[in-house]
């Protein structure tokens, strides 16, 4: 995690002197808002540990190099922006026990954990200005261990029926990229009977209103738009 902030915050500092319209190459100093780091820990299991420092990954101990990170367990703050930030969490969890963890359902249970969030106004702000850049890192974060035994059974599958190298990957790509669009489709539904708006459900599955539109007037025709 420390190495992992490092990268994020090397990234924002980017994009802030971008923004400032400043240069790493210029003459002046280079002020920058100070920065902490934390990791907000949502495990079940018991986990004492206070902060991690990135020291603790070098190979040798002379480094001049150094990030701390502070823990915040899940009990340490109520009713502040850590605690709605669980609540998503939670929610993401939720909807992954509800829907299965398989790699199509695991995106449906992000998407739907934004949209939730965004009309329930838990963190909506944040979510609505960056809900792509939150669902790319949250898809990065689930374990590849949650749907690596169904991409195995299902790569066997296909070179059962296949037989060859060039159509096992052929047929993995396709039924990856049907597999996304049903679940979209799926996500862009249950939004819709949950009440959300097109331009909420539009921010979540990227999406054009009229694509919605088409999807909603296609598998509910009965439904008035």
């Amino acid at each position: 995690m420390p190495l992992r902030l490092l990268v994020y915050y090397a990234e924002e500092v980017m994009g802030y002197l971008r923004k400032k319209g400043e240069s790493l190459h210029q003459k002046e100093k280079i002020l920058l808002p100070s920065a902490e780091f934390y990791v907000v820990y949502s495990g079940n299991e018991k986990w004492d540990v206070k902060e991690l420092r990135l020291s603790d990954s070098f190979k040798e101990n002379n480094g001049s190099l150094e990030l701390l990170v502070k823990i915040i367990h899940k009990d340490d703050y109520k009713e502040s922006i850590l605690d709605d930030y669980l609540t998503f969490i939670y929610k993401v969890k939720e909807n992954m026990e509800l829907y299965g963890r398989d790699e199509e359902n695991i995106r449906r249970s992000v998407l739907e954990a934004i949209g939730y969030c965004i009309k329930n106004n838990i963190l909506a702000g944040y979510l609505e200005e960056r809900q792509r850049e939150v669902f790319g890192m949250l898809m990065n974060e689930i374990s590849v261990d949650e749907f690596g035994e169904i991409r195995a059974r299902e790569a066997r599958k296909e070179g059962r029926k296949e037989g060859r190298r060039e159509g096992r990957k052929e047929g993995r790509k396709e039924g990856r990229k049907e597999g996304r669009e049903e679940g979209r489709r799926e996500v862009i539904i249950n939004m819709y009977r949950k009440g959300y708006t097109l331009e909420q459900i539009a921010g979540v599955t990227e999406k054009s209103p009229e694509e919605i539109k088409a999807v909603i007037a296609g598998r509910e025709p009965m439904l008035t738009i």
